[in-house]
């Protein structure tokens, strides 16, 4: 009995194909083994051959079912590439029919041609091949398949396995073509999206600088509403001007701060009247001047020449700052502002305030510090007008009082002179007058009237001269004397006065 050959073939579907190759036909080859056999047949060995036919039919029947059901294309050509043998599938792909389709080059419908030869010459020296092809159907379509091939499956004989990707290859061209798309989307949007946290970090910046800038305004509005509290409080310039700068240091946050006079002088010297915080001897090392010299080109002497408000940007850099850059940086200074004090349009001093670090006031901080500033010097100059007033005041009332002084030794002397010289020589005339004997009746009248007159002058003169210096302010006490003057305003002018006198009830007689 021949033996069978067997070869085995995996589709990309991954179904497995058995040829059974065969030399002679098998019962030929098992009568002909019986022939040559020396005994008779048995019924065993035609029962075995049987056996073995049906075997051979089933499973060419076998596989003539899968290469009916495969959707794939399966092509059996010889040498030249001519199909001698196509499944159903083949005409579905191809677009030609099974008849027409045997006896044809693959390279017929197979695109480029050219590509296709030299493919297929490479093909059957490696023994397999595995790629993809566009194929041009008679009806003008053109499919794209993903071709699997093995070289001599018999002699002669290669199989090849076609399966349309097509509208697999049209989905991935429209997924790769969605996925760019996306990608692109995608790129678009991490840029927008870059933009927009660029965006939020500049905007959380300005927040942050706002929200310093806010804090800061605020700082300087609570030292402005505290310095004016202080202001209306304290009735003292030295401590006043000592209290503006310890706010300044308290509330502000402030390195230094001090207040400097303008002197008149040939120097132009700015005389320290007050300070708080880290000034450690800087002030009398400074030896500021409001001169346009080397120590008078800083904030403070600038200020008080120009009367407007100086900064100093930085202790390191600034050349004006130069005379005083190792003593400010010693002790922490960085920067600094002057604010000039004014009278009248008239510069008098400054409040010069350092920082720590760089100054970058906003508009409502400087108008803030420009209101302390003046808020400042109306408090001093107002101090200074109550001291002038206070002191004024006191002059007049010395002045006052020396002018009741003299005006009381003016009554006493003229009371004096009313009682010691006048009334004297008006009574010395009526003595005289009643002296007189005259025999005239009109005389006598004549000098009856004149004595009446004398008297009259006499009780005027002594009325006078206890307006003017009553008795009872050199005899009697000060309740005796306001007796006296209750009296004499009821006699003088009918006026009833009650008097209450150290728990004593007094009224005018009536």
């Amino acid at each position: 009995m021949t033996s069978r050959k067997k070869k085995t073939i995996e589709t990309p579907t991954g179904m497995k194909i058995t040829e059974l190759g065969r030399t002679l036909n098998e019962p030929e080859k098992a009568l002909h083994a019986i022939g040559q056999c020396e005994v008779d047949p048995s019924t065993e060995i035609l029962q075995h051959l049987r056996r073995q036919q049906e075997a051979l039919r089933e499973s060419e029947s076998c596989l003539r079912a899968v290469l009916t059901a495969s959707q794939d294309a399966i092509v059996i050509a010889d040498n030249e590439g001519v199909c001698v043998e196509t499944n159903p599938a083949a005409e579905r792909i191809t677009g030609i029919s099974e008849d027409l389709l045997v006896g044809r080059r693959l390279s017929e419908f197979i695109e480029p041609g050219g590509e296709c030869e030299r493919v297929w010459c490479n093909f059957k020296q490696e023994g397999c091949y595995q790629g993809e092809f566009a194929i041009a159907r008679p009806d003008g379509a053109r499919l794209l398949v993903e071709i699997y091939a093995v070289a001599n499956i018999r002699p002669g004989r290669h199989l090849a396995v076609l399966r349309d990707i097509t509208k697999r290859r049209r989905a991935e061209e429209l997924q790769m073509a969605a996925q760019r798309i996306l990608e692109q989307q995608v790129s678009d949007r991490t840029t927008e999206l870059g933009g927009v946290v660029n965006e939020l970090r500049s905007e959380i910046q300005r927040r942050e600088e706002a929200e310093l800038q806010l804090q800061q305004t605020n700082q300087i509005l609570r030292m402005l509403s505290e310095c004016n509290e202080a202001i209306v409080r304290i009735d003292d310039e030295p401590k006043l001007m000592r209290e503006v700068c310890e706010i300044a240091i308290r509330v502000g946050g402030y390195r230094m701060a001090w207040v400097g006079m303008r002197e008149d002088n040939r120097e132009k010297t700015v005389r320290p009247v007050a300070w708080a915080g880290h000034e450690e001897g800087f002030l009398k090392t400074a030896a500021i001047t409001w001169a346009d010299d080397d120590r008078g080109k800083g904030p403070t002497g600038t200020a008080i020449r120009t009367g407007t408000i100086q900064f100093g940007r930085d202790f390191q850099t600034d050349p004006n700052l130069a005379p005083l850059r190792d003593e400010a940086l010693q002790r922490g200074f960085r920067s600094s502002i002057a604010l000039p004090l004014k009278q009248g349009g008239q510069v008098f001093g400054s409040l010069t305030i350092y920082t720590a670090g760089t100054l970058a006031f906003t508009d409502s901080q400087l108008r803030a510090l420009s209101d302390l500033a003046d808020d400042l010097a109306y408090g001093l100059v107002a101090l200074r007008t109550r001291q002038a007033l206070r002191e004024s005041r006191d002059r007049l009332r010395a002045l006052a009082g020396e002018l009741t002084l003299a005006e009381q030794r003016e009554r006493q002397r003229l009371a004096q002179i009313l009682h010691d010289h006048i009334q004297q020589l008006l009574v010395g005339a009526k003595f005289r007058l009643h002296a007189l004997r005259v025999g005239n009746e009109t005389a006598e009248n004549q000098i009856k009237e004149i004595g009446e007159l004398i008297n009259e002058c006499i009780q005027s003169t002594r009325t006078l001269t206890a307006e003017l210096s009553p008795p009872v302010l050199h005899v009697g006490g000060f309740s005796e004397s306001l007796e006296w003057l209750a009296d004499w305003m009821e006699d003088k002018h009918g006026l009833k006065v009650d008097l209450e006198l150290q728990g004593r009830r007094w009224s005018s007689p009536s």
